[in-house]
């Protein structure tokens, strides 16, 4: 490993004012992220309404001579980044405003476009190179142009943790997408497939956390279609309603109708090979019960200080296992009333954790009826607990 002086470079930068800022750039490093002080960690910090001179990082390249950074982050209100990347093309921008914009962004040369617009009015003329745009969070006051001649669309939306996308909002910048990726809480409400009627130009589907409705992407002509951790199946329908469909992932997935799913998955591709169809992938795999689900991504301990949270999840783990392994109602006794003590030694409990103990413990019945009723293990918890 090369010595710590060789792999970092300081680069004295006039990023707001003659030598404002000093880069520590690390070898091997293609990304640069700028934003103020009191947030995420960042490469360089700069005040939210700062003029920035975007073009002090004209001169720096990688060792092939290609611009550097290759991808930036940045958390602001400059919009003189578009304007810079009008004669510098760029492969990646993520951009959180911190107010209102309205800018029109198309002539910029970027490719894949990452937009945080949170509670901010925000009016953006995409780039007309964009190939990828991924919108990150709530977006109630987010309105979107495409100019003409525009690439075809590669459209994400990412829900904030815990948060549920159950279908797609109704704006013109959505249905023109070519490729949708859904992405938001496993254990939430599901995405309405339905609503992907809209999106008459959809071809590739891609679904990150639970999915309703899924008979009607019969409607759909998929080419590709992908799906994971989805907890329920059903509807799903056969793969030759699609005749054009050659990928098709299925990972973390309901193991019910799962492995009928993996048969029908490689049969499909045999067939496909046996056309001449090149390389169809199809793959099912990590199939998945109702409790590991509700186990990895369904405990209410969510909310809590990390360190309790860690702690609360190790004993709720441990009282299931003890659980599996109980042969009477003392062993279930026993195994809720250890998760209780666990609990108790947690320091300042709240009233609203001790709401979220008592519904892991209605978790711990539901997923092991046979020596443990609701009733009687929240009457031991009540029993038991001193928060």
């Amino acid at each position: 490993m090369a010595p710590r002086s060789d792999r970092h470079e300081r680069i004295p930068l006039s990023l707001t004012g003659p030598q404002s800022h000093v880069l520590q750039r690390e070898a091997g490093v293609g990304s640069l992220s700028l934003g103020p002080a009191d947030g995420p960690r960042v490469d360089l910090v700069v005040d939210p309404d700062a003029a920035i001179d975007w073009t002090c990082f004209d001169p720096l390249t990688v060792p092939s001579g290609t611009p550097w950074p290759r991808w930036l982050s940045y958390r602001g209100n400059d919009v003189g980044v578009f304007e810079w990347m009008r004669s510098r093309e760029s492969e990646r921008l993520s951009f959180a405003p911190m107010g209102d914009l309205d800018l029109d962004a198309s002539d910029a040369r970027l490719a894949d476009l990452t937009l945080r617009p949170g509670a901010h009015r925000i009016a953006l003329t995409l780039p007309r190179a964009l190939c990828r745009l991924r919108v990150e969070g709530a977006h109630p006051s987010l309105a979107v142009r495409r100019p003409a001649g525009s690439f075809p669309l590669d459209l994400t939306l990412a829900a904030d943790a815990k948060a549920s996308i159950p279908s797609l909002p109704p704006a013109p910048w959505v249905t023109a997408a070519s490729a949708l990726a859904i992405e938001h809480d496993v254990m939430g409400e599901p995405f309405d497939c339905r609503s992907l009627a809209a999106l008459s130009h959809l071809r590739h589907l891609r679904v990150h956390g639970p999915v309703g409705h899924l008979d009607a992407l019969a409607e759909v002509p998929l080419e590709s279609l992908e799906l994971r951790f989805v907890p329920d199946l059903a509807g799903l329908p056969a793969f030759e309603v699609w005749p054009h469909l050659t990928r098709f992932i299925a990972w973390n997935v309901d193991e019910r109708a799962g492995k009928a799913l993996r048969s029908r998955a490689r049969a499909r591709a045999k067939v496909l090979a046996a056309e001449g169809v090149d390389e169809p992938f199809f793959s099912v795999s990590k199939l998945r019960s109702p409790r590991w689900f509700r186990e990895e991504h369904g405990l209410p301990f969510a909310a809590w200080p990390a360190k309790s949270a860690k702690t609360a999840t190790r004993a709720y783990r441990e009282a299931s296992r003890a659980l599996d392994a109980a042969t009477d109602s003392a062993d279930a006794r026993a195994a809720v009333t250890h998760f209780v003590d666990r609990l108790n030694a947690l320091p300042d409990v709240m009233t609203s954790e001790r709401e979220d103990a008592a519904r892991a413990i209605v978790f711990l019945a539901e997923t092991h009826p046979t020596h443990l009723d609701v009733d009687v293990a929240l009457a031991w918890f009540d029993a038991v607990r001193d928060f």
